[in-house]
């Protein structure tokens, strides 16, 4: 048994230069992320003990690029789920929500520059995963305009031709304002609910 499911995303140049992302927390639906909220409401220690786990871990393995590190927290401490050498789901609020995103960082690792810091935008964001909910060459245009007039709403639709259930055709970002873990996660919730008022939780069919 686990309490959280964990994420960061660390930066590291050839010279041994490491940035890491915020760490965050991430919700599963049968393996498949249907949301993150960042950062996670973890206690300092836990968030000590996941950077110098990362740190250690891209290190001792001479890494450069950008890698994501998935993580279970539970009774017993911290397990490694899975290493992802590449951008990842997990980090895709860092577009609207931090000063350097987890592409910028990886623009900047492939043309020889270092990782550079960073910083919060915002008290916290929220992601959530559009995942297909049928099969269907159907491009969901009415849905995607309800979702782009919700209030603070960034939408990302990566244009794939067919959708099926659980693929993962684009995300929505929303910044957060709360400053308290506890209300930060309520604020997510309720947007999570806004979300699902126009697109279908996984599992759940229109």
């Amino acid at each position: 048994p686990f309490e959280h499911e964990l994420a960061v995303v660390v930066a590291r140049d050839a010279a041994g230069q490491v940035e890491l992302m915020p760490l965050v927390e991430t919700h599963q639906h049968q393996q498949v992320c249907e949301w993150v909220l960042a950062p996670a409401g973890v206690s300092h220690a836990v968030e000590a003990r996941v950077r110098s786990i990362a740190v250690s871990l891209v290190t001792a393995l001479d890494y450069v690029g950008v890698l994501a590190i998935e993580m279970f927290l539970g009774p017993q401490g911290l397990l490694i789920n899975e290493l992802a050498p590449r951008t990842h789901n997990s980090g895709h609020f860092s577009i609207e929500a931090c000063s350097t995103s987890q592409f910028q960082q990886q623009l900047r690792l492939l043309s020889g520059e270092p990782p550079a810091a960073v910083e919060w935008l915002a008290s916290g964001a929220f992601m959530v995963n559009l995942l297909g909910f049928e099969t269907s060459d159907c491009p969901y245009s009415d849905r995607l305009q309800q979702l782009e007039r919700l209030p603070g709403a960034h939408v990302h639709w990566y244009g794939k031709e067919q959708s099926r259930p659980g693929r993962k055709l684009g995300h929505i970002t929303f910044l957060l304002q709360a400053k308290d873990p506890g209300l930060r996660r309520r604020e997510a919730m309720e947007r999570l609910q806004e979300v699902r008022e126009h697109w279908p939780a996984p599992g759940q069919t229109p």
